[in-house]
C-alpha cells in the first residue's frame, strides 16, 4: 500500500511514509490496514499537538507579563466596587473563559469604605504625599487638618508620625493593625 503525506518537511515526510508503510516500526509482523489506520490518527494527532503547542503563546515571558501589568494598569482605580474594580475582573474573567473555565461572580457587600483621591502631609513647607488611617469625616469630601507632628512622647492632639512594617502584602497584616490600634490609643489629633 502506498500512501502520500505532505508537510512542510522532507524528513518528516519521509518519516511518514516510513511510519504508513511499516518500514523502520518496531514490529517485524505484517500489518494490516487497521494497523496503518491507527499510525495515521496517531501521527495526525501528534502533528497538530506539536503545531498548536509551537503556535501558543508564552504567557510567562517578559513581553507577555508586563503586557498583562500594562493592561491591569489601564483599569485605573482598582479599589472594591469601583469602575477599574469591575473593568478588572471582567478581564480576568475573560481570560479564564478564553482559557476553557467556567466563570462566575458571587455578589459581596462591603459596609464601609472611604476612597482616598488626594492627600498629602506638609511640614515645614515640605509637603509628601500620605495615606490616612482613619476614616475621614462622613459629611466633609474634603478637609484640612493642621497639628503638630510627632513621633514619640506625648502625641495627644498631635499628627502621629507612624511607620509601618514592609512585608510584600497587599493589606494591612495583623502587626500593621497592631501598630496602628497602639499608635490610636495614644489619642492622636483627631481628623476634622
Amino acid at each position: 500500500m502506498k500512501s502520500s503525506l505532505v508537510s512542510s518537511s522532507p524528513v518528516v515526510d519521509r518519516r511518514l511514509t516510513e511510519a504508513v508503510e511499516g518500514r523502520n516500526w518496531p514490529s517485524k509482523k505484517r500489518i494490516g490496514p487497521g494497523t496503518i489506520h491507527m499510525r495515521l490518527i496517531f501521527i495526525a494527532t501528534m502533528a497538530v499537538l506539536m503545531v498548536g503547542q509551537a503556535a501558543a503563546k508564552d504567557v510567562l515571558s517578559g513581553a507577555s507579563l508586563y503586557a498583562d501589568v500594562a493592561r491591569y494598569e489601564s483599569f485605573g482605580l482598582h479599589r472594591f466596587g469601583s469602575p477599574g474594580d469591575r473593568a478588572t475582573a471582567d478581564w480576568i474573567a475573560g481570560e479564564m473563559k478564553q482559557a476553557g473555565f467556567e466563570v462566575s461572580f458571587q455578589p459581596v457587600v462591603l459596609g464601609r469604605q472611604y476612597v482616598v483621591e488626594q492627600a498629602s502631609a506638609e511640614a515645614s513647607g515640605t509637603s509628601i504625599e500620605a495615606t490616612p488611617f482613619w476614616w475621614p469625616p462622613e459629611d466633609k469630601a474634603s478637609f484640612h487638618l493642621s497639628a503638630l507632628l510627632a513621633r514619640d512622647g506625648d502625641v495627644a492632639g498631635k499628627i502621629l508620625w507612624l511607620e509601618l512594617p514592609f512585608d510584600r502584602g497587599a493589606y494591612l497584616g495583623p502587626a500593621h493593625r497592631d501598630a496602628i490600634a497602639e499608635a490610636a490609643a495614644r489619642k492622636p489629633a483627631p481628623s476634622c
